[in-house]
């Protein structure tokens, strides 16, 4: 019997969701352990163990002694997170409460990013998705590196250490913290908010403004006073929305990053809201640092747009679908095609964009849930730290 197209793809998918788990858990300096119940399981004929510290905390490195095909290897994962789960139900440490990612040291967080990367791939490949990480093209953003005066075009990440000079426990952007607090203390019944472009004439001066007094070695409390000063002498609640999502727009690259942004997409190809949560979840545990909180942060002010609905007439599905192009950005076309082709990526576009808003919303609607550690997951945890 002929191979079918779908499954020749699936086991495709299959051999790059191992590679990609391979590439994150690499296995140096591997001791051979005696046999003994372990992480995955009982019997650990097949494995040897590695042992190192980092933090004061004991990490354990597994790695198979055979040869694993694509197709085995993960129904192999699947296994040890079903035995491991039972393992917890026998001997559980201590009573699970829920926990965010937040409250976590930063050995526990390095733990939690690996666990949740391989409940996400089998999780992935239950619902026969691609988990592994995609390049994509870099969009053409003008960049400001090193840069003595920029907000707008910079790396989230540099932006956030940059801030930390006026605050050092500041975990998001000053100019998005800022944007947000205006918009939250005095607009959020305003009708339309988010959705009414402003005046592009004002923001284009804002944005130039706000970069000047921006500057590498001089940014201090009076100019993030200043800023708030600035932005609150006539300018509208539009005009504010609008730099807000220019800010998001114009980041180098997406806020769920280049490498997870088309796996939060695929989240809405997940059958069942529960299994969509719980890929959420995962996914959410995976971003960076600073990428995290930022999310975090403007989820919470969407979610009080939402609220007030009833005079602004912006549901979770209208602010999704305008805030959604800002967050997912399409992927870029290639530079030859025809007409054939072009409706093609017309029709996938508008697919596209149609499952990330539906993503997007549910990160909005389900935010409390989403962003709580699933509790089986805190239960691997405890088990690796008290083992």
């Amino acid at each position: 019997m002929q191979p079918t197209g779908h499954s020749i793809e699936m086991r495709r998918a299959r051999r790059r969701n191992l590679k990609y788990l391979k590439e994150q858990f690499p296995a140096n300096n591997v001791v051979i352990k005696p046999k003994r119940s372990n992480l995955f399981g009982m019997h650990s004929r097949d494995h040897v163990a590695g042992h190192e510290r980092e933090l004061g905390v004991e990490i354990v490195k597994y790695k198979s002694t055979e040869t694993l095909s694509a197709s085995t290897g993960i129904d192999r994962l699947s296994f040890y997170f079903s035995h491991f789960s039972q393992l917890n139900q026998v001997q559980p440490p201590t009573k699970v409460r829920n926990r965010r990612y937040e409250e976590l040291d930063a050995a526990q967080r390095k733990k939690m990013r690996q666990l949740s990367l391989l409940e996400l791939t089998v999780l992935f490949d239950q619902h026969r998705l691609d988990a592994g990480r995609k390049r994509r093209i870099p969009r053409k953003v003008k960049v400001h590196h090193n840069s003595d005066g920029a907000l707008y075009g910079v790396q989230l990440s540099q932006l956030v250490d940059k801030d930390r000079r006026i605050k050092a426990a500041t975990k998001t952007p000053f100019v998005m913290d800022t944007l947000i607090d205006l918009l939250t203390r005095d607009h959020l019944d305003e009708g339309g908010l988010l959705r009414i472009p402003g005046s592009q004439q004002k923001m284009a001066s804002l944005q130039k403004l706000m970069d000047s007094r921006w500057k590498i070695g001089l940014v201090d409390t009076k100019d993030v006073a200043a800023l708030r000063a600035a932005l609150l002498d006539e300018v509208s609640c539009h005009d504010l929305a609008g730099l807000l999502k220019h800010f998001l727009r114009q980041l180098p690259e997406s806020l769920f990053t280049v490498a997870l942004v088309d796996l939060f997409a695929q989240v809405a190809d997940i059958g069942g809201i529960e299994e969509q949560l719980r890929a959420l979840s995962l996914l959410v545990l995976q971003l960076p640092e600073a990428n995290y909180h930022t999310l975090r942060s403007l989820l919470r002010f969407l979610k009080d747009v939402v609220e007030h609905q009833s005079t602004n007439r912006m549901t979770a599905s209208n602010v999704a679908t305008v805030m959604g192009p800002n967050l997912f950005p399409l992927p870029p076309v290639a530079a030859k095609t025809n007409s054939k082709t072009a409706a093609k990526t017309l029709t996938q576009g508008v697919a596209y964009t149609a499952k990330a808003n539906r993503v997007l919303e549910l990160l909005l609607i389900h935010q409390e849930h989403i962003f709580v550690i699933p509790a089986p997951m805190q239960q691997h945890l405890l088990h690796m730290e008290f083992s």
